[in-house]
């Protein structure tokens, strides 16, 4: 599924390098205390995507190594945390409790000495503002499946005793169905022990531009009222495209919020106005609550079930998907799994839900991943069965072969590994003398030089080995690898004639080659196929001049720009703090250039207008 890395590597964890050469293999060897519950490398293969970085830490792709099923880790480094480190605990603490279609599911935990790993489901769809920005404004039907979808999820967090505190578009993810996953819980409030905590909140946080007017004022707010205020914003930046309360001075956005006054459009419906009017009651007294929204006239023609929604998902497992999981765990007893997948946040924990999540996916479990003895017995019954049945190339029929040399005895052959596929009682391995024949002795004193590779096999019997040069060409054609031209100064006889191998040297040589590629030098192709999400289409065909015009518009605006290849990294700083990051990478699409966006880090709301400037661009 994946190969190996070859040469150095530095463990993610531990620090220590592997590979390279004989003394940093010994002290690299594997420590037994290390596991997949506490070690991510032995679980997981870390791409080098990079979905998302934000102030606590980063996002990086992820492959889960049992299931072959793509996972989000969010690494922290605890001592860059410092005082946030509580908030990461409260996000851990919340997201164990909170299980709701519409939240994104912690798959499992990971805490070292230095790092804490967060192993997240993995949303292919990207952020609700990035489908923002390519489409402008949403429609009022697209933004009724939205809000109820989040109305439910608030409905159902503030039911379990929690606030989010953290409402934006930047904290909302579609997954492959385009249903919306709320994420980043690192500011929510936990009131589970008295939920009428929730009501006296104190603590000031959130975004400047989402933040209700009480929260500003202090010196105590309610949790479940912050989190309406900031869905009202987020609704009308969904129907509008723009913030209702905007200004670059966080002193003048802070008196325009207090103030409560923006301006409604005219264009939207009357009931669109009236929850978002009622959403945006600069008095949290007067308000309108999560129950109330759920029953307003503007979401009545969606809101199917709303008692069912926001009711507490069942921690009943599915059998079905729970007997799948004991499959990659053979030797663990079924009560310690079943407990393990109810109560703990380890590496089979995260085996379960991706199992399940992806239940209905058509991926199938990687082989090696496999490891009951059901399996095993299957593939020993196939081989030992192939020993006595014809096998051909085409339609596994074994042909006659004659031999090429009948003038030549065959070697002497040492006792090897037979299966009986006749005798029901016995599963296991029993070992048979085969014939023996003396050579001559020229052939002889060869032959105690060499090693054939097939003598040296405990599974290949005499009948299979005979046959080995005859479809040597045929394995060799359906191998991956190519077949290099190094073969072995066998003696000619039957039963090494034509045998061919690969040496490792040829093999680590290949790796190496296809480790560092070379330096593009065309853009990359994007077709109707490729995921078109945050793209830009320009009226550019050179991607030279296209990547001058970028660089030349963003470093006016400020922006330095650093550019490698096709792609451009760019920085907005201001007194030596990041504002905003992301990646421009410059694509080929019909002979045209177009312009592949993602944010990285910063505010969402100047990446809309960076965003906006380069969609003048492309247009001029």
């Amino acid at each position: 599924m994946m190969s190996a890395m070859v040469g150095p590597r530095r463990h993610a964890i531990t620090g220590a390098t592997t590979g390279g050469n004989a003394s940093a293999e010994r002290h690299s060897r594997p420590d037994p205390t290390l596991t997949e519950d506490n070690c991510v490398d032995l679980g997981y293969y870390l791409h080098r995507n990079k979905l998302g970085e934000g102030g606590f830490g980063k996002v990086r792709l992820a492959t889960h190594l049992k299931t072959g099923h793509k996972v989000a880790i969010k690494i922290m480094d605890k001592n860059k945390l410092g005082a946030d480190l509580c908030r990461v605990r409260v996000e851990i603490n919340s997201l164990k409790i909170l299980k709701h279609e519409n939240i994104s599911k912690l798959l499992q935990v990971i805490e070292t000495q230095n790092e804490i790993y967060l192993i997240l489901e993995y949303c292919c769809g990207g952020e609700l503002f990035d489908y923002l920005v390519s489409k402008s404004k949403l429609t009022e039907r697209e933004t009724k499946t939205i809000m109820k979808d989040l109305v439910n999820a608030l409905a159902y967090i503030h039911s379990n005793g929690f606030a989010h505190r953290d409402l934006k578009p930047e904290n909302i993810l579609f997954d492959a169905k385009h249903r919306i996953k709320l994420i980043d819980f690192g500011l929510a409030a936990n009131g589970r022990d008295n939920k009428n905590s929730l009501a006296h909140l104190s603590t000031c946080c959130g975004s400047p531009a989402y933040a209700a007017p009480e929260l500003l004022q202090g010196p105590h707010y309610s949790g479940p009222a912050v989190d309406v205020w900031s869905a009202g914003v987020l609704l009308f930046a969904l129907l509008v495209g723009r913030l209702p309360f905007d200004d670059e001075n966080i002193g003048a956005l802070y008196k325009k919020i207090q103030s409560g006054f923006y301006r409604m459009p005219d264009w939207l419906s009357s009931d669109a106005k009236d929850l978002i009017r009622s959403m945006l009651k600069t008095n949290p007294m007067e308000r309108i609550t999560i129950e109330k929204i759920l029953i307003h006239p503007w979401l009545r023609d969606v809101m199917i079930d709303n008692k069912t929604t926001v009711q507490v998902m069942k921690s009943n497992l599915d059998e079905e998907v729970f007997f799948k999981c004991h499959r990659l765990f053979p030797d663990v007893p079924l009560k310690e799994l079943r407990q393990n997948i109810l109560h703990g946040f380890g590496y089979q924990t995260s085996c379960y839900w991706l199992l399940k999540m992806n239940a209905n996916s058509v991926e199938p479990l990687p082989m090696f991943a496999i490891k009951s003895p059901l399996n095993k017995t299957s593939v020993q019954r196939r081989r030992s069965k192939s020993l006595d049945e014809p096998i051909n190339n085409e339609n596994n029929i074994r042909p006659q072969l004659k031999r090429k040399f009948p003038d030549t005895p065959m070697p002497n052959v040492p006792k090897r590994l037979l299966f009986e596929p006749n005798s029901p009682k016995t599963k296991t391995p029993v070992a048979v003398s085969s014939p023996k024949v003396t050579p001559n002795p020229k052939e002889n004193r060869k032959l105690k030089e060499i090693k054939s590779p097939v003598i040296n096999s405990p599974v290949i019997p005499i009948k299979k080995a005979r046959l080995f040069s005859g479809l040597n060409d045929s394995v060799a054609n359906k191998s991956p690898l190519p077949v290099l031209n190094a073969t072995i100064d066998l003696p000619k006889t039957p039963f090494n004639a034509r045998i061919e191998c690969t040496p490792k040297k040829s093999l680590l040589k290949r790796f190496l080659e296809t480790a560092t590629p070379a330096r593009s030098q065309s853009p990359r192709a994007i077709t109707t196929s490729t995921t078109l999400k945050n793209i830009t289409l320009t009226k550019f065909t050179e991607p030279e001049k296209c990547i001058e015009k970028l660089v030349e518009t963003l470093t006016a605006k400020g922006i330095q720009c650093k550019q490698k290849e096709f792609s451009l990294r760019c920085v907005l700083s201001t007194n030596n703090v990041i504002v905003l990051s992301f990646n421009l990478e410059i694509c080929k699409f019909d002979n045209q250039c177009v312009i592949q966006r993602k944010r990285l880090k910063g505010d969402a709301w100047n990446y809309k207008k960076v965003c906006e400037e380069i969609l003048r661009i492309s247009n001029e």
